[in-house]
């Protein structure tokens, strides 16, 4: 347990996560058609607001607190999107004080088929910078993602916690988001139909493979994501080895449940939990 107090702002939330429970359903897949900017869980429509947690070990605690509102239009290299007020908390260690709030601004936009991360504008040691879509690197960090999701089944359970991707992902491409199976998701009291929704990353045949699963309702918003990553992701990373003291992630948490996808061993890694599966009334995660 931390020493150190949750931010005022937070205090309205569970410190830890609450009871989750996922059942499955013998229900076809369906393609929700993704209304957020993905895996950030905000819609980038002007008047939108969205609250994400982030919950890690020890304990499954609140270790992320993020509130994002879309507050205007905007436009950016003469492609018109919205921006996206973005103000978060975060404790980056195991017994640290918390660090926020930061505040930065996000620009996206959507259409029919796709969402589009057009800029990000932040503060780095007092100036601020504005990254966007026609600098270098750019889609390899953002870029655009479909908001449709491939319920082909492509993306099959083989066995207990045994994933194949018909197409294996690789270092040059993403596999976009795949739907595996329909389950009944309940976060304490709250009760939700959610399409399972698997995406994974880049640099897959490395130390840096990850996948995220998003459990989806038919209108498209995120109740929850598991985070799965290397077990040797965290020795490459400064902020993960506060967490780990260095070691592989399997081992600084033994009980974490694992998965393979193609045969690559996966650690769950961490909670997100939106406002949606909070069930947060304010109107802040409508």
């Amino acid at each position: 347990m931390t020493r150190h107090p949750v931010p005022e702002a937070a205090k309205e939330v569970p410190l830890h996560l609450p009871e989750i429970e996922i059942r499955p359903l013998e229900t076809k897949p369906f393609d929700p058609k993704l209304r957020e900017l993905p895996w950030w869980y905000v819609v980038p429509e002007v008047g939108n607001r969205t609250l994400w947690l982030t919950y890690e070990e020890p304990g499954w605690t609140l270790s992320g607190y993020t509130r994002l509102h879309a507050v205007c239009p905007a436009i950016v290299h003469r492609t018109r999107c919205v921006r996206i007020d973005v103000t978060e908390w975060e404790r980056p260690g195991l017994d640290v004080p918390w660090v926020g709030p930061r505040g930065k601004y996000v620009y996206a936009r959507q259409t029919e088929d796709e969402t589009q991360w057009m800029a990000i504008e932040e503060d780095f040691d007092g100036a601020w910078a504005l990254y966007t879509f026609q600098d270098r690197g750019f889609d390899l960090d953002f870029g655009t993602a479909s908001r449709h999701v491939d319920v082909t089944g492509r993306f099959r359970e083989v066995g207990p916690g045994q994933f194949e991707v018909n197409n294996p992902p690789n270092s040059e491409a993403k596999a976009g988001p795949m739907a595996a199976g329909v389950f009944d998701v309940r976060v304490g009291a709250n009760h939700f139909e959610c399409l399972r929704v698997w995406e994974t990353g880049q640099c897959w045949q490395t130390d840096r493979a990850m996948a995220l699963e998003a459990f989806v309702t038919r209108q498209g918003r995120t109740v929850l994501t598991r985070h799965y990553h290397h077990p040797d992701w965290a020795k490459e990373q400064d902020w993960v080895r506060a967490w780990t003291g260095g070691r592989p992630y399997d081992e600084a948490f033994p009980d974490h449940a694992c998965i393979t996808i193609n045969g690559t061993r996966l650690v769950h890694w961490n909670y997100d939990l939106t406002g949606l599966g909070l069930g947060v009334s304010l109107k802040e995660s409508r």
